[in-house]
C-alpha cells in the first residue's frame, strides 16, 4: 500500500469515527505505554467508545467541516482522539478514572 493510500485510509477510519461519535476528546499520551493506552482503549471500548491515536495533520484533515473543527487548535504534539458513541459523559468518566490509576504523585 503506498504512503498516501495509507493516508486516505487513516483519513476515512477518523471520519468514519467523528460521524458516529457523539463526543470527542483530545488528550495527550505523551510517557503511556502501549500496555497503558491499550488499558485505556479497552476501557473506553467497555463503554461504548474508542481511543486512537493519529497524526495530527491526519486528524485535521478528518475533522474538518465537521462539528469537531473547534478541536484543531488542540491538535498539537503526541494526540489521541478518545471517541464516544453511545455516552457522552462516558469516555470522560473512563478517562478520569485512567489518569487517577495511571498518574504518579509529584508531591
Amino acid at each position: 500500500m503506498s504512503t498516501k493510500a495509507f493516508k486516505d485510509d487513516k483519513i476515512k477510519l477518523i471520519k468514519d469515527k467523528i460521524d458516529k461519535a457523539q463526543v470527542a476528546i483530545v488528550t495527550e499520551y505523551k510517557g503511556l505505554s502501549v500496555e497503558e493506552i491499550t488499558k485505556l482503549r479497552r476501557a473506553l471500548q467497555k463503554d461504548g467508545g474508542d481511543y486512537m491515536v493519529t497524526k495530527n495533520t491526519l486528524a485535521k484533515i478528518a475533522i474538518k467541516d465537521t462539528p469537531y473543527e473547534v478541536l484543531t487548535d488542540s491538535l498539537k504534539g503526541p494526540i489521541a482522539l478518545a471517541f464516544g458513541f453511545t455516552d457522552q459523559v462516558a469516555p470522560a468518566k473512563a478517562l478520569s478514572k485512567f489518569i487517577k490509576v495511571f498518574t504518579i504523585s509529584f508531591d
